[in-house]
């Protein structure tokens, strides 16, 4: 990691899994074997509209659908102040267990940075997250910030707590590890 960097690590079992080649660093899983989860394929949709005055003076009408990956899922411990369900995953203990594929959308904050919510007085630096992973399969980790200034790596561990890959690029908001063996 560069000096002077917000250093933030973000240790993942799994996240943001994509079945997409990439670059970066890369690394294996476990060796012990394991049966691959998967999600319905049904998805939720909400459709709207809404009309509201600029501050131009003009008027504008938006409207449209937002449509929900059927393989959506939440970070347990978001800075989200109304967020259901609220539980830490910092720990191996605590880790979140999720089905593969996923498109897991989470936060990481320093303390007392970003928008007040559950983790703006604490922080949250850690996620941990459990499942299943088949040889071949891509965990892929893109971040929003800037990295000139944040840095977020992802970390593979099997589940002997033994790190088997790991992508620590601090030039880039994207971090890739190729799954080498199938396991939990």
């Amino acid at each position: 990691m560069k000096p002077g960097l917000i250093s933030r690590q973000l240790t993942l079992i799994c996240t943001l899994l994509a079945l997409a080649a990439c670059g970066g660093g890369g690394g294996g899983g476990s060796s012990s074997a394991g049966s691959t989860s998967s999600t319905s394929s049904s998805s939720s949709s909400s459709s709207s509209s809404s009309s509201s005055s600029s501050s131009s003076g003009g008027t504008y009408t938006l409207s449209g659908s937002v449509t929900l990956s059927s393989t959506a899922a939440v970070d347990n411990d978001t800075n989200d102040p109304s967020q259901e369900g609220w539980t830490s995953n910092n720990t191996i203990a605590t880790a979140q267990s999720i089905t593969t594929p996923v498109d897991l959308i989470g936060t990481l904050n320093l303390a007392e940075t970003g928008p007040t919510g559950m983790t703006y007085q604490a922080g949250d630096t850690l996620d941990i997250f459990q499942t299943t992973l088949t040889a071949g399969q891509v965990i892929e980790l893109v971040f929003v910030g800037d990295v000139s200034t944040t840095d977020v790596d992802l970390t593979l561990y099997n589940s002997s707590q033994v790190n088997v890959g790991a992508s620590t690029s601090s030039t880039s908001n994207r971090e890739c590890i190729y799954v080498s063996y199938s396991g939990t």
